[in-house]
């Protein structure tokens, strides 16, 4: 070894890390971050996707069918489908409401019957299990719902 050569300390970096790799890695785990926050929503986006893509493929032989131009067979396929949703509430609203009022007529059954299963589950393990808590707790916040929707 020549004494023009000029010497290198040991270098404590890896050998052939460059910073790109480092910015890789944390924009990968930000992109897994984000995904594992938002997964439910991402989810519900590509199901929603996934039914639309389902529907388009049944629905491809109807418009090639029809004399029209493939943009009024989406409309008429589209009009159809919220009158279809139109017709539903209309018809199954009443329905619901009927059985929403007929569930909180019947409250105070259903808050005896807590309270026998609370008795129960005591007598049998020891154990005091509060099951009323819960229901009351949630009733407070339905009683709210139900008011609203008596009108």
């Amino acid at each position: 070894m020549s004494s023009d050569s000029p010497q290198t300390a040991p270098s404590t970096v890896l050998p052939g890390l460059r910073p790109e790799h480092l910015y890789k890695a944390i924009g990968l785990a930000f992109l897994l971050a984000l995904l594992y926050r938002y997964f439910a929503e991402i989810t519900q986006t590509l199901l929603l996707l996934l039914a639309a893509a389902i529907l388009a493929v049944a629905l491809n032989p109807i418009a090639r069918k029809l004399p029209l131009e493939r943009k009024w067979v989406a409309a008429l396929i589209g009009i159809a489908v919220l009158g279809g949703l139109v017709v539903l509430i209309y018809i199954g609203a009443p329905l619901l409401l009927a059985q929403i009022r007929d569930i909180a007529a019947r409250a105070p059954e259903f808050d005896a019957r807590f309270r026998q299963w609370s008795e129960l589950i005591r007598r049998s393990t020891g154990l005091n299990i509060s099951l009323m808590q819960e229901v009351t707790r949630r009733s407070r916040t339905s009683s709210v719902a139900l008011t609203a929707v008596r009108w």
